[in-house]
């Protein structure tokens, strides 16, 4: 019954002066002079829901983020899943917890996961059949797990797949034009001989004439000898069917190249 300016962590204590009365389980955060909003969301079903602290900060981070909302049995699942989930976090690609709460998945999560475009995550609770009838209709996505390990490698995927590959450019040779065979509205036939490096179907290619790029395109058929092949090396003439712009001139260079993709990783 004793007034006291602090207590300690498994302390019991009477706290006064809260403008709304928390529920059992709710975290009250305390914090030094910096101003923090708690936003508390009561469902339709009457379980209640703990959502985590807003910074005033308003930074913007246009990286690409997976929306979730978690729904659990118990806070102290919440809480490790939260963890866990933050620790994922990088420079290309973010978890960002909508909010999570415990009890079954109710209507008010399947709303605010269609407002947030959010995946709710489920640890083990379920869903009415009123529920799921309701995740079908408004085509919400809800995964329920038993096992934490499943429901974080979930999350994982689903950020690998925003991560945007690398492009990473590969020259195979140059070609100087010889000769114009045909010219049609989005292709060339032309004729040339490899100064370096090869030439293979299907490649990209730059044209330049002088210092100067003039456009690009592909090839979409390669010929040596007047027989199809793949790849045509140095000092040997070639017959190709370029699919771009037809604006390829006799003295023009063809740069030949490749671009491979590689995945990135969060």
């Amino acid at each position: 019954g004793e007034d006291v300016s602090e207590v300690g962590p498994s302390t019991p204590a009477k706290i006064l002066g809260l403008k709304i009365s928390p529920a059992v389980g709710d975290i009250l955060n305390v914090g030094e002079g910096e101003k923090v909003k708690i936003k508390k969301i009561k469902s339709v079903s009457g379980h209640h829901e703990l959502a985590a602290p807003v910074s005033d900060d308003n930074v913007e981070d246009k990286s690409p983020k997976v929306n979730v909302i978690i729904k659990t049995d118990f806070l102290g699942s919440a809480e490790a899943i939260e963890e866990s989930l933050l620790k994922l976090n990088g420079e290309k690609v973010k978890v960002k917890i909508i909010s999570k709460g415990l009890g079954y998945i109710t209507e008010g999560d399947v709303k605010r996961a269609e407002d947030s475009g959010a995946k709710i995550l489920g640890f083990n609770v379920k869903m009415s059949p009123a529920i799921e009838n309701l995740v079908r209709e408004k085509q919400v996505s809800v995964q329920v797990f038993s096992i934490i390990y499943d429901l974080i490698k979930y999350v994982k995927d689903e950020m690998q797949l925003l991560v945007k590959p690398e492009i990473n450019r590969v020259d195979l040779g140059r070609l100087k034009v010889l000769a114009i065979f045909r010219t049609e509205n989005d292709s060339q036939i032309v004729g040339g001989k490899i100064l370096d490096g090869v030439l293979r179907n299907d490649c990209l290619i730059e044209v330049y004439r002088g210092d100067n790029f003039i456009v690009g395109g592909k090839i979409s058929r390669l010929q040596s000898g007047k027989q199809d092949v793949k790849e045509v090396e140095k000092d040997q003439e070639a017959g190709l069917r370029f699919e771009g712009k037809p604006v390829i001139e006799e003295g023009d260079i063809l740069v030949a190249y490749l671009e491979e993709r590689i995945t990135g990783t969060i």
